[in-house]
């Protein structure tokens, strides 16, 4: 259940920047997670 709500506002702050950054971004935020 937290990932969902995780990933949810993940997508939020990803929303905010460009399509190219957006795959760093997001696989910066999953290793701050493990």
């Amino acid at each position: 259940m937290k990932e969902i709500i995780l990933e949810k506002r993940v997508i939020k702050i990803l929303d905010r920047y460009p399509e190219r950054h957006q795959r760093k971004i997001k696989n910066t935020i999953l290793a701050l997670m493990l």
